[in-house]
């Protein structure tokens, strides 16, 4: 997978981002970190589009082909880190 096509939004303090951010990295997919309080403008865009993103850990899937992106996001999508994963290497 090209990088830019994954983003996984983070927020430090958050041990469900740190554990995510372990299962992520021992896969062979290429993400960017974005940490949301530094960004805190485009996490509230997010936020405001896509209905229910309330927490960190989220992951963005792009799909340059449809113009779309998909939010993976705790707490709407998921309760727990490799359940996030599951549904994150499902949509690939």
């Amino acid at each position: 997978m090209r990088k830019g096509n994954v983003v996984f939004y983070t927020q430090k303090g958050c041990e469900s981002c740190v554990k995510l951010k372990k299962l992520l990295d021992a896969t062979s997919l290429e993400y960017k970190e974005i940490e949301v309080l530094a960004n805190q403008p485009l996490w509230e865009s997010i936020r405001s589009r896509e209905s229910g993103i309330m927490y960190t850990p989220t992951i963005a899937l792009e799909i340059p082909k449809e113009k779309k992106i998909i939010y993976i996001s705790a707490g709407r999508d998921f309760d727990t880190e490799e359940e996030g994963l599951e549904k994150f290497k499902n949509l690939l």
